[in-house]
This record gives C-alpha cells, structure tokens and sequence, in this order.
C-alpha cells in the first residue's frame, strides 16, 4: 500500500523580501577556493584537476617556483584533512625543462598517478608516478621510442584497470599502455580511423572495456566541425567499434572533451552555436545493445562554452564552460532515470573574464572541483585557482529510507534572499492531519541555496519513504504554500 505524506506550508515566520524561485535553473553555490601555497603569476594553477573523495590533483602548467626552476609545470597532491585541502606533496619530472607542459592532462588509480607533459622536447612525454612508503615516486617516463619532433604525446590520459591511454593529437594517435611487472609497454595503438587531419586523440575516456577518443577540430569546408569515435576490447584487444555523429551539423569543437558511464557516452561541444551564440553543448549517447544512439543534446542559457571539459558518473554530469563577461563557470546535471536533466549553474565571485573557469572539472562526493588556470590572485596575474562548488542535495539526503519517529529529514530546494527563515509546516497522512512541523530554514552562502530540517511525526516508524515529486520550496506572503509530496511504502 503507498500512502502519501505531504509538507505544506502555512505562513512565514519571519519575512525578508520576496524570493526569486530558479526552478529548474538554481544554483550550485561556491563553498571554497584553493591556490598553490607558492603559486606566482603565470603559473596557471588549475589547468587541470582530479578529485576522489578526499585526494586531489591540481596541475600549474606553467610552474617555475617563483623563477627558481624551470618552467616545466608542476603537479599539487592535496589530502583534505577536516575542512582544509592540505598540499602533501608536489611533483616534478626528473628531467624538467622549460615549456614541457608537465600536468597538461593528469589521471589517477589507486597508488598510480599519470601526468602528460606533451612540451617535453621533442615528442612529450607521460610520467608515472607510484606511491611507495607514503611518497610518490617517479616510477617510469614513457615516450616514443622513434622521436621526430613532431608530436605531442601526452596531451590527455587516462588510466583505468591497470592500463594507461595517452592521446597525441599532433601525431592523430591514441597509445595503450599496461604494467608488464617491471616496467609499462605498450600493448596496442590507434591512428586516425579517418584520412582528415581533426586532432585524433585530443580527449580521452577509457572504462572497463570502452574507450572514447575526442578529436574536434576537423573543417568541413563550411564550419569546424569534430567527431568521437569508440572502441571495444573483445578479449583480444580494442578494436574499432563506431563513430559517434551528431545529429545537428554545425556543432563546432564537438570532442573537446568526453565522458564515458557504463552505457553511457557523453561529447562536449564548447563552440556550438544556438541562437546565434557559442553557447556549446553536451551531446548524449546510451548503447541500445547494438549500437551507440544519440538520445539529447543538453545546453544551459546561462553558459558559454560548455562542454570545454566534463565528467560524469551514474549520477551527475558536470561540463565546464570557459568563456564568457562572468570568465567562465560549471555545470551540473542529475541523472533522472532517462537522461541527465535539472540543471544547476555555479559561477565563481570576482575572477574576471580572463579567469577561465571550467577548464577543467571534476566531482566526487557532492563537491565539484572547476579549474581557472586564468584567474588573477594575489599571488599575481593568472596566478590560477581552483573554484570548489557544493552541490545542493534536491529533495531528501536519501531518497529511500526507513523513518523512525523523531529522525531527522533535511529537505532543500533554490531560491529565496540570504536571511530568510522557513515557517511552519501542516502534515497530512492520508488525507488526514496528522501534526504540525516546525521547519527552521537557513541560506548556505550568498546563492540562494535554501534548505530545512523536521522530524518525522509519530506513527510513520518503519515506514519506507520516497521521493515521489519534488516541488521548490521557497518561503512567500500568508497564503502562498508550496509543497514537496512523498510515498510511504
């Protein structure tokens, strides 16, 4: 039997001003900042990040300690510890020169680290670090074995199962790498499946048994264009498996970046153009059991650039849109059954238009880390950063539990003015009222995040809870009630 359990509320205890309600289009809120303890101007901190759990890289592409090094680059390992992000350790290549690019693209699996240095002189170069007795190490420098000066190996990687690939896009070649016990060699190599030259292996994915290759900037002779194209591994190796097309034409830079999820595949677009604008764009795939299908093209209003960068799991997709008056800024969107949909936007305060947020991004836990390698700091111009974005829990903190009588239920929802308090709440079950709720609201931060706690009422322990529909919730005038309904099971 399902019995519904509705909040509804009555009137406002303490009334500010009249909120602006965003629906479906609120806000993910700023909740912390992390600059190089010794980042200097030029540095750009930030180019590119890793986040899992509570580990974290950042990479400054343009490191030189304050001049006393070489500008090879540089890669911060950070551990949070409480509330703090905390630098453990920073890496450098044994052999760092100027220009190297060292953290261009950086990935991470367990005690293994991969940082591409694509400038490394002649070819680039990737280097894998280990962790031994709590440092890391540098175990191997993996390169070219026929250099000619003409490539540039190490522009993007990823690492998973043991297996590194690493993307050149000058070359047009994707390489796999895997550790035979003593050192790690190459096992398999991709070139351009087509005969244009379109930066073949400027982004990569690789999970389980798929891998992604972004190649964006192919000219049609009308507009630059792009492509993805996957690959399977039968057991015997990967083997080329489909090329992924849009469905629109001109959807410029489309392979920027990309995402893979199990049956799902997502292509970021930064210059796609709607309205007359590069707004840019996600583009979705799922694997049907045949073939790869594109089932949504996903834009923002309030971005500009997406897609520059991205990442996703079964739950969250989050791009990354670099340009625009606002310098950039994130983007995020919750899985809903069918597609990634309700869609929350987080732009950093004061960065300025040159700060590029979102270049890189990545999420873990409810935290989304968004690069701006360009963001001017006081440690000087593009110093960099990393601007870190909380995501808001819509609906319950779980959303299928067992109640007890007095637990507490945080509901949350945007909209609202920073001060607000919430009022207080009828309940009804089964059409009948069952007890009063007194909900005290709070605002997180300056974005309008609002946000209650209640204790559930007597007689629904043990009763199973779900979400069945979400309605945003925002204080108003005596009178107005908005309402969240849920499903007793």
């Amino acid at each position: 039997m399902k019995n519904s359990y509705l909040w509804r509320s009555l009137f406002l205890m303490w009334f500010v001003a009249i909120p602006e309600v965003h629906g479906q289009h609120c806000r993910m809120w700023e909740c912390d900042k992390i600059e190089a303890p010794d980042g200097s101007e030029s540095d750009r901190f930030g180019h590119a990040v890793w986040l899992d759990g509570d580990f974290a890289l950042v990479s400054a592409l343009w490191d030189d300690d304050g001049g006393a090094q070489p500008a090879t680059g540089s890669v911060y390992v950070f551990r949070r510890e409480a509330s703090e992000w905390v630098v453990t350790q920073e890496l450098r290549p044994s052999d760092g020169s100027d220009s190297d690019q060292f953290g261009s693209s950086i990935a991470s699996e367990g005690n293994v680290i991969v940082v591409g240095a694509p400038g490394k002189d002649p070819n680039g170069a990737v280097y894998v670090f280990r962790l031994q007795n709590g440092a890391w190490l540098e175990e191997q420098k993996v390169e070219y074995a026929e250099p000619d000066g003409l490539r540039t190996f190490g522009n993007a990687v990823d690492i998973d199962q043991g297996r590194i690939v690493v993307g050149d896009r000058a070359a047009e070649r994707v390489s796999l790498y895997q550790h035979d016990g003593s050192e790690w060699g190459l096992i398999n190599s991709f070139d351009n499946p087509r005969s244009e030259e379109y930066e073949f292996g400027y982004a990569l994915a690789l999970e389980d048994d798929r891998l992604v290759v972004g190649a964006p900037n192919y000219f049609t002779g009308y507009a630059w264009f792009g492509t993805a194209h996957v690959y399977r591994d039968d057991g015997n190796g990967f083997r080329y498996e489909q090329e992924l097309v849009p469905g629109e034409f001109d959807v410029g830079n489309y392979g920027r970046a990309v995402g893979l999820c199990g049956t799902r595949i997502v292509v970021g677009a930064s210059n796609h153009r709607i309205h007359h604008s590069s707004l840019g764009t996600l583009v979705m795939f799922e694997y049907d059991g045949n073939s790869w299908v594109q089932t949504r093209n996903q834009s923002a209003y309030q971005a500009s650039g997406l897609g520059a960068s991205l990442e996703l799991d079964a739950d969250v997709l989050v791009g990354g849109g670099t340009t625009g008056s606002m310098g950039g800024g994130v983007h995020s969107f919750r899985f809903d059954g069918n597609s990634y949909g309700n869609h929350l936007n987080g732009h950093a305060w004061q960065v300025g238009d040159r700060a590029a947020v979102g270049t890189s991004v990545s999420h873990d836990q409810g935290l989304v880390f968004a690069g701006s390698p360009g963001e001017d700091t006081l440690a000087g111009r593009a110093a960099g950063a990393v601007n870190v974005f909380c995501l808001p829990e819509i609906g319950l903190d779980a959303n299928r539990f067992l109640p007890e009588e007095g637990d507490e239920v945080s509901i949350s929802s945007c909209g609202g003015q920073l001060g607000e308090r919430a009022a207080l709440f009828a309940v009804e079950f089964d059409d009948t009222p069952a007890s009063l709720l007194l909900g005290i609201g709070r605002f997180e931060d300056r974005n309008r995040f609002w946000a209650f706690d209640a204790k559930v009422p007597p007689g629904l322990s043990g009763l199973e809870m779900e979400l069945e529909s979400i309605g945003f919730l925002s204080p108003g005038i005596l009178g107005v009630s908005n309402r969240i309904r849920l499903h007793f099971q």
